[in-house]
């Protein structure tokens, strides 16, 4: 796959951002998703000519700019815009966040071990596992097909 001169500036802006927080502020503000994302989104901009994909680029730029000086957005409005992005990959194209069906199948799990524990005791631990093993096998399924951020 191609990248182009802004798939390979912003990465190396994030790259460089990495050297500078430390591995706390990295995983609170997703870092390695975020490059990940800068990615896809070059990738659906250029090859499927979406424009939203296009414009959201800004939106990753405001983004990388809060990270190198901390101090133009708060907290929340990153959470904010970095969902925003999230949701328009989600939802124009298919894709799922790492661990979306293993979290699913773990709350259905419970769910169902729940309803049938008036007749086995173990039916919880049961549904979890069911849910557990289903959710991965989803999960993987997802991450062969590339449809993971």
């Amino acid at each position: 796959m191609e990248n182009s001169n802004w798939c390979e500036e912003v990465s190396e802006r994030i790259l460089n951002v990495l050297l500078v927080i430390d591995e706390k502020q990295a995983k609170k503000y997703k870092v390695s998703m975020l490059f990940r994302i800068v990615q896809r989104l070059d990738h659906f901009s250029m090859t499927n000519g979406c424009s939203d994909c296009e414009s959201l680029k800004e939106n990753i730029n405001d983004l990388l700019l809060f990270l190198e000086t901390q101090n133009d957005m708060d907290h929340k409005q990153y959470k904010e815009t970095f969902k925003l992005i999230i949701n328009h990959l989600v939802k124009k194209h298919g894709l799922v966040e790492d661990g979306t069906y293993l979290s699913l199948g773990m709350t259905y799990g419970l769910i169902l071990g729940a309803a049938l524990s008036s007749i086995y005791y173990m039916a919880i631990a049961f549904g979890m596992l069911f849910g557990l093993i289903f959710g991965s096998s989803l999960d993987n399924k997802m991450k062969k097909q590339g449809r993971v951020i």
